[in-house]
């Protein structure tokens, strides 16, 4: 598996939402993927 083909949707917002600060922040091997919402959440989102 490379780098890149690591994330899948809403990996990139789980792993961004545990940043504490952003001093030492590197984004290594993030996609476009990572930061797409899955059609299911989109789905659960309209019930809201």
């Amino acid at each position: 598996m490379t780098r890149e083909k690591a994330f899948v949707e809403g990996m990139g917002y789980v792993a961004l939402s545990r940043v504490r600060n952003l001093d030492n922040l590197y984004l290594y091997g993030i996609n476009r993927r990572a930061m797409e919402v899955s059609p299911d959440a989109l789905a659960i989102d309209d019930g809201f």
